[in-house]
């Protein structure tokens, strides 16, 4: 509506516009023929004027300039001298007043020797006259009366004003018709700019609104190709790398940078989903927890790089072993992660053993020193644990989980512990004993 209300405004301003030119220009075509008409007049009086001048009988002169000033609907015509003083007007005779001498614009205004050719030297807009000038003789008989032989000049006087009142109805008319034509094309004109205009940037502004709200997947259709549709176009684009570059700043954010694995983060997002899930719906789910053992050996004996590497391989080794819908994670320095939604006790242990078994075969050789024969091995002790019930909870499940793995390092590394199914929060998870000197995990673990 705000938009409808705007472009009507901006249409009459225009409109307004429009009928204000065109009545200039129909007042300029009125009074562009009002002096050809003196003109025309002008050149036809001259040689009616001349004899009478030639007679020097001023009063026949008189009367025949005011019939003619009637005959032709003038407002006044007059015989001018040299100085512009008026001798003969069909208003008053020079004879019974003194004559009336013409402003200084009028003699300025005269162009220099008229050769009986009409001209246009005066437009008075004040009271709507138009002075047409004509000369009359250029060597005048010396022995005609002082006030004949000093005539030099025909002025006529047309009144525009009187012209452009008749012609108003029709003016009018005509510019009431323009109006409609004029209203017409800018009804049709705004229909046409809501369908192409308005439209997409209805479009436009819903999309700012989905990107806004975070969906960045989101593309505003192209309804055409000029600059409205090349702004939405450069809007897509603009989406699409700020999409990309939303995935990309997520995926550091949750990829591990040197196994490409998911991180901490998006594994305790991923596992506190599982559980509320698991909660709501009473759906199994399993949780493997995995450490390298004497990982801190490796590094040690043939450096990090190929500590790094032996990493790289085991978390390719992972996600080779694993189903699409299982999540795995590099969840600390040589500590792995696997969750396994919608999967039963058994077969979350059988999944923890196949990994291990796979990762005890893996053999990585040192990249840093193609010369060196010695190739490197690592095992790894697991810990499973199976979540079904309605009091699980994450925090119960990765408890759960550490305490068989702590078990499995116990029990000489390189082997598979399953916990008991875990039905309840972590309290319900009965404690595993830790060796005296194993303070926390990573000492434990290292060993």
């Amino acid at each position: 509506f705000k938009h409808g209300a705007v472009l009507l405004s901006l249409v009459v301003l225009a409109m307004t516009a429009i009928t204000a030119q065109q009545l200039r220009e129909t007042l300029y075509e009125i009074r562009k023929r009002e002096e050809e008409k003196g003109r025309a007049i002008a050149h036809a009086l001259r040689p009616l004027i001349l004899p009478l001048i030639k007679t020097a009988d001023a009063k026949r002169l008189q009367e025949a300039l005011t019939q003619i000033a009637r005959a032709r609907d003038l407002e006044y015509i007059q015989i001018i001298d040299y100085e512009g003083q008026i001798l003969f007007t069909n208003e008053v005779s020079a004879s019974a007043e003194p004559p009336r001498p013409l402003s200084q614009q009028w003699l300025d205004g005269l162009p220099e020797g008229l050769d009986g050719m009409p001209a246009i030297v005066s437009w008075d807009e004040s009271d709507g006259g138009i002075d047409v000038f004509v000369a009359l003789v250029e060597d005048p008989d010396k022995a005609a009366p002082e006030q004949i032989r000093h005539a030099r000049h025909l002025r006529l006087g047309l009144n525009f004003q009187d012209v452009v009142e008749k012609d108003i109805p029709r003016v009018m008319w005509r510019m009431v018709a323009f109006a409609l034509v004029v209203l017409f094309i800018s009804v049709l004109g705004l229909i046409i700019l809501l369908g192409y205009i308005l439209r997409p940037l209805r479009e436009l502004h819903h999309g700012l609104r989905q990107v806004a709200a975070g969906n960045l997947k989101y593309e505003v259709p192209v309804f055409s190709r000029d600059e409205v549709g090349r702004l939405v176009q450069a809007f897509n684009a603009t989406t699409a790398r700020l999409r990309t570059a939303f995935e990309q700043i997520e995926s550091m954010a949750t990829r591990d940078a040197l196994t490409s694995l998911p991180n901490r983060r998006a594994f305790d997002e991923r596992l506190g989903a599982e559980a509320a899930r698991s909660r709501r719906y009473g759906h199994p789910f399993g949780l493997i927890i995995m450490d390298l053992d004497h990982f801190k050996s490796v590094n040690d004996r043939y450096g990090h790089p190929a500590g790094d590497e032996v990493l790289k391989m085991v978390a390719k080794t992972i996600e080779a072993n694993i189903r699409e819908t299982d999540l795995p994670a590099r969840i600390g320095g040589e500590e792995f992660a696997v969750i396994l939604p919608e999967t039963m006790s058994g077969d979350i242990k059988s999944v923890a053993e196949k990994l291990r078994v796979a990762i005890a075969e893996l053999v990585v050789t040192q990249k840093d020193d193609p010369a060196a024969n010695e190739s490197i091995r690592v095992t790894v002790s697991a810990g499973a644990a199976c979540a079904s019930g309605h009091l699980v909870t994450s925090e119960a499940m990765v408890a759960s989980a550490d305490a068989a793995l702590y078990r499995s390092k116990n029990e000489g590394r390189n082997r598979t512990t399953m916990a008991h199914r875990v039905a309840g929060r972590t309290e319900m998870i009965p404690k595993i004993e830790v060796p005296p000197g194993h303070d926390d995990h990573g000492s434990a673990r290292n060993r």
